[in-house]
């Protein structure tokens, strides 16, 4: 049993497009693991470059395990990094237990069972049905099933079925793709008179994204657009940055070059749901609703 701090090269530590930890640090301390991750990312000027991982069972309370799973989010919020944000799980025990989470062990369960939802979708096309997989579910079992669905065969090459996906499933495998690279994205918006760009990048050092994921971003950043702002294909001129962080949680900071409008708030993905890809013979990875 330990808390597990990942270190990582956010330039130079990329494998088959995937950031992979050159050193993995164990602390039974969460002062000491919260010191030593924060410590690489001053050296680095990257939030890239450590990720902590708590162990449940040496957290007494969900406090404790907020207390590493947020403290580097926490930090850049009081030590911005210039083109970096990271979200915070929100640490109101009324919310948590209203959905069955009091303790560690339930939240790690909790979370591994929406991301094995997520990564499911992303692979196979759906969420999964049938599996019997709940809260009372032991934690070994839901891992072992993860396992098996990361080992299986790819729709294509990215990963997913480009014909098929969902706007929806498109966002869970990016999401599941920037977990396993250990790096959150930032897509940055511009549309004036000659034309809109969509130019997602990595937060932080080693910015430079590879080029199937960002163009699968670029696909999916006017949905995520629509979710908050409806009339989106309207002919404005705008600028501004979605933040997609490794959590799944997406800002959107925009506004009109006439200042009819100035967007700053959390994109309510759920309105994904709503909507799907036109088949891709139509140009420009159009959505219908």
């Amino acid at each position: 049993m330990a808390h597990k701090v990942n270190l990582y090269d956010p330039v130079n530590g990329w494998s088959n497009g995937t950031l992979r930890p050159y050193q993995t640090l164990e602390f039974d301390d969460p002062d000491a693991a919260i010191a030593a991750a924060i410590g690489r990312i001053r050296e680095t000027g990257s939030i890239s470059a450590a990720c902590i991982t708590a162990d449940c069972a040496l957290c007494a309370d969900l406090p404790a395990y907020f207390k590493l799973t947020n403290a580097i989010a926490k930090w850049l919020a009081e030590n911005p990094i210039d083109g970096s944000w990271m979200g915070i799980l929100t640490e109101d025990p009324e919310h948590w237990a209203e959905i069955g989470v009091k303790t560690p062990l339930e939240m790690e369960k909790y979370l591994l069972l929406t991301e094995y939802s997520d990564y499911h979708k992303s692979v196979r096309g759906f969420r999964p049905r049938g599996d019997g997989f709940t809260m009372a579910t032991p934690i070994e079992k839901i891992q072992a099933a993860w396992d098996a669905l990361a080992r299986s065969e790819p729709q294509d090459e990215a990963g997913i079925d480009q014909g098929e996906t969902s706007p929806e499933g498109l966002l869970a495998w990016v999401v599941e793709t920037l977990r396993q690279a250990g790096r959150d994205a930032v897509v940055h918006l511009n549309r004036d008179g000659d034309g809109t760009s969509i130019d997602p990048a990595f937060q932080g050092a080693g910015s430079r994204m590879p080029e199937a994921l960002a163009a699968e971003l670029r696909k999916l950043a006017p949905a995520l657009i629509r979710c908050e702002i409806a009339d989106f294909d309207e002919n404005y001129r705008l600028s501004g940055r979605l933040m997609i962080d490794r959590r799944g949680d997406v800002f959107l900071d925009a506004e009109d070059f006439e200042q009819d409008w100035d967007y700053q708030r959390s994109v309510d993905t759920e309105m994904l749901t709503e909507m799907e890809f036109e088949p891709p013979a139509d140009a420009g990875g159009a959505l219908a609703m």
